[in-house]
């Protein structure tokens, strides 16, 4: 080993020059003034917490190995480590750690208690992505490409304070996307002011906040119901029976059978639309209906198609 003395200030001159021939032991303080060159290796002994082999200032903070970690330890106490595991790791029981393993999107590498390995933040293997992951699973991966931020949750989201909510701001657009069948559920966008729920690609039932109405579509019906899933009020749309559908050409009510099917207040009249002849025979059902001629008459037809005239 070869020990090379300099001046601090001058490192280019040589103030003292030390040459030993093979292993040597150094026992006691050794203190050199200037900077130390060593040609070779330079073997201490492992050290402790409280007297660290390679120490700073007072002795108290430095840096000492045993059990083949190398540990810093500060005002005598360790306070980290480093082993083939742990690239760095805190001494602390429930403190944090960096392992010394290939990041996935099921094994994290940055572990914020250390004696869950399988818990913390990890990398799908590409650029520009974090892995959030639980117990081994990959609970939510945030990835940015093209200056935009995308957060896919795998599993569950729940929104347990009474007092969480999601913001968006005035250009913010919400949707909620099912890759299963590659359709968006939800959509929302303030340009336009919908929110709107599909099933298979299609807008089922909308929320206009602009000009506020709520459409119903495609074939959707709506029902109304009290505390015990008992409907109130109910429209269909199978085809051929329309509950209110203003769009249609056939308008058809339907209501169950109460103590009052219809009812007609005081005061209050009925008025039906004239037409040339009863709709096609219903089993079961009979027709009452307004004939088109000068003055209308009203009709009835049974379900055999025998037509009527009432008045």
């Amino acid at each position: 080993m070869t020990v090379r003395v300099r001046h601090p200030a001058k490192r280019g001159d040589l103030k003292a020059y030390v040459s030993l021939a093979g292993d040597q032991t150094l026992s006691g303080d050794i203190t050199f003034s200037g900077a130390i060159v060593l040609t070779g290796s330079l073997e201490l002994t492992e050290g402790s917490a409280a007297a660290p082999a390679v120490q700073f200032g007072t002795g108290a903070d430095g840096i000492y190995g045993s059990a083949n970690n190398i540990s810093f330890t500060t005002n005598g106490v360790q306070r980290a480590f480093m082993n083939s595991t742990w690239t760095l790791t805190n001494s602390n029981s429930a403190g944090g750690a960096i392992r010394n393993e290939t990041a996935s999107a099921t094994n994290p590498t940055l572990i914020p208690w250390k004696v869950d390995h399988d818990t913390g933040i990890g990398n799908n293997g590409g650029l520009d992505q974090l892995s959030l992951i639980a117990g081994g699973l990959e609970g939510i991966r945030i990835t940015e490409s093209a200056a935009a931020i995308t957060v896919d949750i795998n599993g569950q989201l729940n929104v347990a304070a009474d007092d969480t909510k999601l913001t968006l701001g005035a250009s913010g657009e919400l949707e909620l996307y099912h890759t299963a069948v590659g359709n968006t559920v939800i959509n929302h966008t303030p340009a336009t002011g919908f929110l709107v729920f599909t099933e298979g690609g299609i807008g089922k039932l909308e929320l206009n906040f602009t000009s506020n109405y709520v459409a119903i579509r495609d074939g959707w019906g709506l029902r109304i119901q009290d505390a015990a899933d008992v409907d109130i009020f109910e429209t269909t749309h199978n085809g051929t029976d329309v509950l209110a559908d203003f769009n249609s050409a056939a308008r058809f009510y339907r209501f169950n059978s109460l103590t009052d099917s219809v009812r007609i207040e005081t005061g209050a009249t009925l008025k039906i639309g004239e037409t040339s002849a009863a709709n096609p025979d219903n089993a079961g059902y009979g027709q009452i209906w307004v004939k088109n001629t000068t003055p209308c008459q009203l009709w009835y037809t049974d379900d055999a198609g025998t037509d009527t005239q009432i008045v």
